[in-house]
């Protein structure tokens, strides 16, 4: 009598040929890598996909960041955590918190102008918020708070001396001042002048005497580069 004994290797034969198809079902499945939103397709139903090529665009909505082109001059001032204030042009009412996530150690030329690219990452995320809205970001590089600040255009410089033009009793008289921190706006008064002295500004863009102005208090200093939003890289 003979013994077969050729049908459990039939049988696992058949187990291997159903694991493969199985697993040559799955690779027809898309996975998402990570949690996001479909911004483009790039496919049709029914169309053969090949390796490396792209069927979706995905975006991460969980993060958003804005890069900006500091001046080689102000880069130094610049660090990686940061705070720093960004105003979107869609939405110029509005000031969404942010912090400096990288400095480029690369340099840019253009038009003869060297930048630093510099990425700074929103604290909150909105529904508002798209890629490729453009954006002025202020960086805090240092702060002074309850500090006399005056104009930036009240400083005359002659050589390392600085001075501003101070009103008393309706009569101009040339002060020497010490200055510390400054923007595109204010200067701070470390040392020459008190709370509520008047001193003269000049407008530069129209070559004329300004009303004078009042030595007060001032907010933290910082720059105003403009940038564009994107999404996390590598997303």
């Amino acid at each position: 009598m003979a013994r077969i004994d050729g049908a459990p290797n039939t049988v696992r034969e058949r187990e291997i040929d159903m694991q493969l198809a199985q697993d040559a079902l799955e690779q027809t499945y898309l996975r998402a890598p990570f949690a996001g939103v479909i911004t483009a397709v790039y496919v049709e139903p029914g169309e053969t996909v090949t390796t490396n090529e792209a069927a979706v665009q995905l975006m991460d909505d969980s993060s958003f960041l804005v890069e900006v082109a500091v001046d080689e001059l102000d880069i130094a001032r610049v660090q990686v955590g940061q705070p720093a204030a960004i105003r979107l042009d869609a939405d110029p009412s509005r000031v969404r918190p942010g912090v400096v996530e990288r400095v480029s150690l690369v340099a840019n030329m253009e038009g003869g102008v060297v930048t630093v690219p510099v990425t700074v990452r929103f604290l909150e995320v909105d529904p508002f918020l798209r890629p490729g809205y453009t954006a002025t970001v202020q960086i805090t590089v240092a702060e002074a708070r309850d500090v006399i600040v005056v104009p930036i255009d009240a400083i005359w410089e002659n050589g390392p001396v600085r001075t501003v033009t101070r009103v008393v009793n309706g009569q101009t008289e040339t002060v020497p001042v010490v200055t510390g921190l400054s923007d595109d706006r204010w200067v701070e008064i470390v040392e020459g002048l008190q709370v509520g002295d008047e001193v003269i500004a000049l407008n530069y863009r129209g070559g004329s005497m300004r009303t004078p102005s009042t030595a007060g208090g001032g907010p933290g200093f910082g720059g105003f580069p403009r940038g564009m939003m994107a999404p996390p890289p590598g997303r």
